[in-house]
């Protein structure tokens, strides 16, 4: 994987995210063996796109998603910015500030930010009832024609996160919270640490690998026993 020649390196969040998908976006069998690091199988149907912070208007920007003929996946990711602090407890603590209307305390974090994607309907305007707002996907034509292509198929949620938990990690009480939004058992919502996709691709990818090298302790967080 080493040598002198010139190379596109990109930095932090963006840039590992660029690097992931430029490197997988025309492998089908690669961008099904991302999915499959949610711990399940997708099939995707050959006519898949893959687009980068498309906006979706009053609804947020995701950082990536990835759609065929019948699924849309929402992807957000984190990244730990060199500290230890990050955890999915806090990501959930800023979701329950949003929905308590607390004033002055973080609020915007990975559970909120997924959370707007479940309000998309067929319509492309729904009520927040936690933010006395009705949210609309606007008049800006490239948003609605994205949106036209994306509606009336099945949506799942993934959150790319700079540790190794699981929603099992989450007290009961808190995994029944989110069932609210993403399905019974939070059949629709996922998580998928960065280390996972490292291992999984970055040795075969320069461009990644470049990446993960250039932001070492930025994008994860290093457990003691990895």
């Amino acid at each position: 994987m080493c040598g002198k020649e010139n190379r596109l390196i990109g930095y932090s969040e963006r840039g590992v995210m660029n690097a992931l998908f430029y490197s997988i976006a025309n492998d089908k069998t690669e961008m099904e063996n991302f999915l499959k690091l949610t711990g399940q199988s997708f099939s995707l149907q050959d006519d898949y796109k893959i687009y980068m912070e498309h906006s979706l208007s009053q609804f947020g920007t995701p950082d990536a998603v990835i759609t065929d003929a019948h699924n849309v996946f929402f992807i957000e990711a984190k990244v730990c910015k060199g500290d230890n602090n990050w955890s999915i407890k806090t990501e959930l603590e800023k979701f329950d500030n949003y929905k308590n209307k607390v004033s002055n305390k973080p609020k915007y974090g990975l559970f909120t930010q997924l959370y707007w994607k479940t309000l998309l309907n067929k319509d492309g305007i729904e009520q927040d009832e936690f933010s006395d707002r009705t949210r609309k996907i606007g008049s800006n034509e490239v948003v609605t024609d994205f949106f036209e292509k994306i509606k009336n198929r099945t949506l799942y949620y993934i959150g790319i996160i700079p540790t190794s938990e699981t929603l099992s990690d989450l007290a009961t009480d808190k995994r029944n919270e989110l069932e609210k939004f993403f399905g019974e058992d939070n059949k629709n919502l996922f998580l998928i640490p960065w280390q996972k996709i490292e291992k999984e691709f970055s040795y075969s990818y320069q461009l990644l690998f470049d990446v993960f090298e250039h932001n070492r302790n930025q994008i994860y967080i290093k457990e003691e026993n990895n």
